[in-house]
């Protein structure tokens, strides 16, 4: 029609017409199929969720007046994909708050960062305000958090960034530094900030910078607690397994011994901040192999954690996977299995299909139907995690390459090991390189997961037959081995 010049308006129309059809179709079909043909709530719900940036395109292309329609197929078509892309579509007024609403939806990582931040400064300011009991503090205090989160959403208004896209790490950067010095009057309050970003930056592989604002918010702690105090023990369980993703294994074990010792002294040995302490304790024993160490440790944590704070709780399920992962290196594969499965359903009620310690779990799950000698029923498990963490994170995060490698190891081993297509062969080796170069850029050339992956990395030219190749990857293997 487009080509001929003539009818594009009436074949549009005629299209939305029908899927608007459909729509009101689905919306009372729906319930009847469901089994709730005399209950009105599932109607209302069904039509809730059909309401939105679908309806305004459609209403969009069948406006009267031409110069309020899409002028082209191409622009209607832009609109579409730009709402399943999770951007603002033209057919739509552009606010603020509907800016905000599509950016969240592009950056759960991001709005989980900021849902974090937010609850650390009211936990902190309800504290504060609570002792304080001064109604002019309660309102300067108030004033100021306003004016915070003000600057904060102008971040992503396009009115102040021109329309452009703002990343998820600057947003977090300029978060990270405003709350630091909103808060310079009030260092419980701002502990608590630092602590939560700090967190946020860890998890998205920053370790750098999550150091920096964990070391702060601990001695900012110390100084005004002391040791012992649930808040500080919580800042050491963070700042030890920050350190224990980074192999700095004897600073992450020192710290926790102390920090075990004062938690004892002062708290119940049942307190869930002495179970955080334990956790971190079991976790960095694992890493270093010292399984025997670690496990009474794990163990107590997922029993205090259970009976303190109820099996719904995430600290639970992280203290779950945490108990698969010793297991697994264990060898007792069935119990691991079992654990990292209880995790990953309780992350998928917590957190949805998409979230990235799902993906962690599955990735697990992947190595450990490998380890039982199920190659094809590892393979979807590792390319589901590596979806949900590439989606989660991008492509520069140690998750994120971890799920890469195991995925490439496994194709490896299905062409060396069980006589399979080479070409997995070749498919497999742009996934070692890759994973090998964010770990080098994340930990420096001195580490365990560089020397894994260069060995890996030698075992596929020796399948290929390049002996000298082959030769170089593992004499390079053998000293990062040393080094580290």
């Amino acid at each position: 029609h487009a080509e001929r010049g003539d009818g594009l308006e009436f074949s549009l129309r005629d299209v939305v017409a029908v899927l608007l059809a459909q729509r009101r179709q689905l919306g009372a079909d729906l319930p009847r199929l469901v089994g709730a043909q005399h209950d009105e709530r599932p109607r209302a719900a069904v039509a809730r969720a059909l309401r939105g940036d679908l309806d305004r395109i459609a209403l969009k292309a069948l406006r009267k007046e031409p110069v309020r329609r899409y002028h082209s197929a191409e622009a209607l078509a832009r609109d579409v994909e730009r709402h399943l892309g999770g951007f603002p579509i033209e057919a739509r007024p552009d606010t603020l708050g509907y800016r905000v609403g599509t950016f969240a939806k592009r950056h759960r990582v991001v709005v989980g960062a900021a849902l974090a931040v937010l609850l650390a400064i009211v936990g902190g300011l309800s504290g504060a305000l609570w002792w304080a009991g001064q109604a002019s503090q309660e309102r300067d205090r108030a004033v100021a958090s306003r004016e915070m989160l003000l600057s904060l959403l102008g971040d992503v208004d396009p009115d102040q960034t021109g329309g452009r896209e703002v990343s998820a790490l600057a947003l977090l950067d300029h978060t990270a530094e405003r709350l630091r010095i909103g808060l310079r009057g009030d260092d419980r309050t701002r502990a608590a900030v630092e602590a939560a970003v700090g967190k946020v930056y860890g998890n998205l592989g920053e370790f750098e910078r999550a150091e920096v604002l964990q070391r702060s918010a601990l001695r900012t702690r110390q100084e005004a607690l002391g040791a012992g105090h649930p808040d500080v023990l919580q800042s050491q369980a963070d700042l030890a397994l920050l350190l224990t993703r980074q192999s700095r294994h004897e600073e992450a074990e020192q710290m926790l011994r102390g920090a075990l010792a004062a938690g004892r002294r002062q708290l119940d040995a049942e307190h869930p901040a002495v179970a955080a302490v334990q956790h971190a304790i079991g976790v960095a024993l694992t890493q270093q192999g010292r399984f025997a160490e670690a496990e009474p440790h794990l163990h107590h944590a997922l029993m205090v954690r259970r009976t303190a704070l109820g099996a719904d709780a995430p600290v639970v399920a992280h203290s779950l996977a945490a108990m698969g992962s010793l297991l697994r290196r264990q060898g007792r594969l069935e119990e691991a299995e079992s654990h990292y499965r209880a995790a990953a359903d309780r992350y998928r009620a917590l957190y949805g299909s998409e979230n990235p310690r799902l993906g962690s779990a599955l990735n697990e799950i992947g190595v450990i139907r490998k380890n039982s000698g199920d190659y094809r029923g590892a393979e979807p498990y590792y390319r589901q995690a590596l979806a949900i963490l590439e989606d989660s994170y991008g492509d520069r995060h140690p998750d994120y390459a971890r799920a890469m490698s195991n995925l490439a190891l496994l194709l490896k081993d299905r062409a060396i090991l069980l006589g399979g297509d080479p070409a997995l062969l070749d498919e497999a080796e742009p996934m070692l390189l890759r994973s090998l170069a964010i770990y080098r850029d994340l930990h420096g050339d001195a580490h365990l997961r560089v020397g894994h992956t260069e060995a890996h990395i030698g075992m596929l030219h020796l399948a290929w037959g390049h002996g000298p190749e082959a030769e170089r990857w593992f004499r390079q293997s053998l000293a990062t081995h040393d080094a580290a």
